[in-house]
């Protein structure tokens, strides 16, 4: 027997649920059923079909012929329920629901009775589902708000008056938070309160969409808000119309001074007032500096300005620009708590935050007389700037804007990465570079999780991260092996690495084990054979051993995307720690996070040096192996697996290859020093939730998670961190028993690499990786 819908976050939500519920079916001894009917002989659900459309594609309604309303008569819903009309385009996965209006349960049971019209739907009773009571009535409004078997177990009060407002409320009732209606008796006043309680928002909310909010608000409520405005607010929303309001608004005069404040907030949710705005700007306004621009002109305005500011620092010493970047932030930084910030219309301004910290930290140079010394420096706060100079990066998405802070970051940055990559190269002459530490013998109960190009800055990043997560962490730093690139680097961080010849011959920078090449199968094969498991990117196995896996493509960003691989940090960082998460919640007591080597990144491109080809076998960015003959004014070092071997290194901050922003393999503290990362649980706590498994049928993902918790969601995403990114219509909210059902609308995407998260509010808790169609 159904119980009360406890987990929905508003009656819309609980609706939805119930209709996952009734399509819900034993495989092994049903066939899925055809369609789900929902009859409403009284109507009464009819003001809630234009927001359950927008959630449901596959919601059919019975009545006249309507095309954008998916509406028709029942032969017209027999073909979209058969699949045979090309608009029926909701995944196949999904149950077609028949919403009938007029209709009851007994209108289809007796068959010789049943009119004509309806008769096409009659079977379908038979080879589908019957959304109703237990009892077998229909499910009316108030029946569903008060059972306490598949509804939500509130209290409803029986009157007229009640009855009628119910309807009338609907559609704001079915948004509202079930913290609000739970505990309360739904009464007449007490709905009247729901719907006009907040007449701020109301009025924003008809100042974005007027059109569609005056076409669904019930007449009392219209009336209500004509009154509200005309006593409160001075205009009328007919006869003044939108932009009578948003003048109005943008001079933030008597009350309307609150419902800026109001719309301050939570712009989004008002996504139609700026255009609003712009249209109703007077031809006067005013000082633009005395206060909060209210017209989106004058902040583009202001953004212009800054903008023009910035691009003059390319024609500065980096000592005045770093003293027209304090000028500027005092100038704009109150524009960082405007409403336009908020809204992403104002990026330079943030940018401009970041750019002052950029200033701040280069003017401590990194350096000493050892390579150690030159660490020392770097890990004291050097790193300040490598991280400032990529979050001012971040935010910018035009090319005008990031001209203007290319502009900046490259005349306070470069020179002190040029001074900084020289001290380390002149102390590395002198004393030679410091050799990697022998990677620990992991123990029992211990994962590698091996993190491609972790840079320290980033590093440091991610122990925030997790510290956030309330984990136990710990960090320590160390030399790379040079050269700084993956197929060298990467085996000396692993367990394996005294297995490597000392005397091998560089393939593409690869070292050799017994007496062939290290490729990736003979790296996990002799791993296996050191009894390491090796793990998958979603496998957790047996955590009374030891085990390595590897995650994040930071690298490859940066390579394929270079400067813009600033963006794709926070989404790097975001799944390394829901794996940290799912192989502690699996019992792993601990996770050591390795990496094998930095990064330079400008924006830009770094400065060209010219090796010939004929002194090199093997030539990349930063690095080349020399030929056994061949002399080179360039800095040469050992390599790592036969110091026999030389090394040619690019000075500097230079690449071997023209037009490259991103790069390694060379001598600098970006590229050498990198952080290797402890990571254990605090406490003995209840484990988190986590994606036990996903299976497809179709276009239907269907996940299974452990330690499911009252509000978590669950979504199919490109970008873990992008919700922009997600392949399904929506998230969906997480059932009690840990299930949830998540259908991809479009078959473009099937065969598609995706990630399934599991999120807490706008959190991601954990990812699994999957491929849409469940295809291989």
């Amino acid at each position: 027997m159904p119980e009360v819908i406890t987990a929905a976050t508003t009656p819309l939500d609980a609706l939805e649920r119930a209709f996952d519920g009734a399509a819900t079916y034993n495989e092994r001894s049903r066939v899925a059923p055809t369609a789900i009917l929902w009859p409403d002989e009284k109507e009464e659900w009819t003001r809630l079909l234009p927001r359950l459309r927008e959630r449901c594609p596959q919601l059919l309604t019975l009545g006249e012929y309507d095309s954008e309303k998916r509406k028709g008569p029942a032969i017209w819903l027999k073909c979209m329920t058969a699949r045979t009309l090309e608009v029926a385009d909701w995944p196949e996965e999904d149950t077609p629901i028949l919403y009938l209006p007029g209709v009851s349960r007994q209108d289809l049971r007796a068959i010789e009775q049943c009119p004509d019209e309806l008769k096409p739907l009659a079977e379908l009773q038979y080879r589908g589902v019957m959304w109703n009571q237990t009892n077998g009535r229909d499910w009316t409004v108030r029946a569903f708000l008060m059972s306490e078997h598949g509804g939500l177990g509130l209290d409803v009060a029986g009157d007229e008056e009640t009855l009628t407002l119910l309807q009338r409320a609907l559609p704001e009732l079915s948004e509202t938070p079930m913290d609000r209606l739970r505990g309360h008796r739904l009464d007449a006043d007490r709905l009247r309160s729901l719907v006009f309680e907040d007449p701020i928002r109301n009025l924003l909310t008809w100042l974005s969409r007027p059109e569609e909010v005056q076409e669904n608000w019930s007449e009392e409520r219209w009336a209500t808000f004509r009154e509200i405005c005309r006593d409160t607010y001075d205009f009328g929303p007919e006869k003044d119309g939108p932009l009578r309001a948003a003048k109005l608004l943008g001079f933030k005069e008597g009350p309307w001074s609150t419902v800026w404040q109001r719309f301050m907030e939570a712009p989004d949710r008002y996504s139609g007032v700026p255009e609003k705005l712009r249209k109703a700007r007077p031809s006067q306004t005013g000082d633009l500096f005395a206060g909060e621009p209210t017209w989106p002109q004058d902040n583009e305005a202001l953004e212009e300005k800054l903008r023009e500011s910035l691009t003059k620092l390319g024609e500065m010493r980096p000592d005045e620009a770093a003293e027209q970047i304090v000028e500027l932030d005092e100038e704009h930084s109150e524009r960082r708590q405007w409403v336009w910030s908020k809204l992403e219309e104002a990026p330079l301004a943030g940018a401009l935050k970041h750019l002052r910290a950029l200033a701040e930290a280069v003017q401590s140079p990194v350096g000493g007389t050892t390579p150690e010394a030159v660490a020392e420096s770097y890990r004291d706060g050097g790193w300040k700037a490598d991280k400032a100079m990529l979050d001012a990066l971040k935010g910018v998405r035009e090319p005008d804007d990031f001209q203007a802070v290319h502009a900046a970051v490259n005349t306070l940055y470069r020179p002190w990465l040029e001074d900084g990559t020289e001290a380390l190269q002149t102390a590395v002459a002198s004393d030679g570079m410091p050799s990697p530490p022998d990677p620990p013998e992991p123990e029992s109960g211990e994962v590698l999780l091996f993190a491609d190009a972790l840079r320290l800055d980033v590093g440091k990043a991610l122990i925030e991260r997790l510290q956030f997560a309330d984990l136990e962490v710990g960090m320590d730093t160390h030399w790379s092996a040079l050269p700084s690139v993956t197929p060298t680097a990467k085996p000396a961080v692993s367990p394996i690495a005294g297995d490597i010849s000392r005397e091998s011959t560089p393939d593409e920078f690869q070292p050799e084990i017994g007496g062939e090449t290290l490729t990736i199968r003979r790296f996990r094969n002799r791993m296996e054979e050191a009894g390491h498991q090796i793990l998958g990117s979603d496998e957790t196995g047996d955590p009374t051993g030891t085990a390595w896996t590897e995650i994040g493509t930071l690298d490859e960003y940066g390579h394929n995307e270079e400067w813009k691989l600033a963006r794709r940090i926070n989404e790097l960082l975001t799944e390394i720690v829901a794996r940290v998460r799912h192989l502690l919640n699996a019992g792993w007591p601990k996770v050591r996070i390795v990496t094998d080597h930095g990064w330079l990144l400008v924006p830009g491109a770094l400065p060209k040096e010219e090796l010939p080809h004929y002194l090199a076998d093997t030539r990349w960015g930063r690095c080349a192996t020399l030929k056994d003959t061949s002399e080179t004014t360039h800095p040469t070092v050992g390599w790592h697996w036969n110091p026999n071997v030389r090394i040619a290194m690019a000075p500097d901050m230079r690449v071997h290859r023209k037009g490259l922003g991103y790069a390694h393999g060379g001598i600098s503290v970006q590229e050498c020093l990198v952080p290797r990362i402890t990571v254990g649980k605090t406490g003995t706590g209840q484990p988190d939730a986590q994606i036990e498994s996903v299976e497809w049928v179709r276009l239907r993902c269907r996940i299974q998670t452990q330690n499911p918790t009252e509000g978590l969601q669950a979504d199919l995403r490109k970008r873990p961190n992008d919700p922009g990114t997600s392949v399904a219509t929506r998230p969906k909210a997480v059932k009690e028993d840990g299930s949830v059902s998540i259908p991809v609308p479009s078959p473009e995407h099937e065969g598609s690499e995706v990630t399934a998260v599991l999120l807490d509010g706008d959190d991601v808790i954990h990812t699994y990786s999957t491929t849409v169609g469940g295809h291989e």
